[in-house]
């Protein structure tokens, strides 16, 4: 988990990661899934029943986005500052660039992990 937040520094280097990564997954190599725990620096409802998340490493060193499908915005406390994800590393394409995200599979409330 410490090496994926460190990824996140350099949006090349992280696309050529994941479009390599992409290539070692498949029949018979199940797609890797993380879990951490993250600041939730923004939430929004986009499309109706899913969240678009901007998260930040513990530290607020570094940040990056994520989304949780068939996730709704009235299911969360309002005061919630942190979540624990299990998740899977993706590329947000959008408007012809890409950025790395986190495509949620699982995600709850949280307390602040120790530092």
């Amino acid at each position: 988990l410490t090496a994926i937040p460190s990824l996140l520094t350099c949006n090349n280097q992280v696309k050529e990661f994941l479009n390599l990564f992409s290539g070692l997954v498949g029949q018979g190599f199940p797609e890797p899934l993380f879990d951490g725990i993250f600041r939730l620096l923004e939430r929004r409802v986009v499309g109706e029943q899913h969240l678009k998340l901007r998260l930040g490493t513990a530290d607020n060193e570094k940040e990056v986005d994520a989304i949780a499908f068939y996730t709704s915005d009235s299911d969360w406390p309002k005061d919630c500052e942190f979540v624990k994800l299990a998740y899977h590393l993706d590329v947000n394409e959008f408007r012809g660039r890409k950025t790395p995200q986190l495509l949620v599979n699982y995600i709850e409330p949280a307390f602040a992990p120790p530092l």
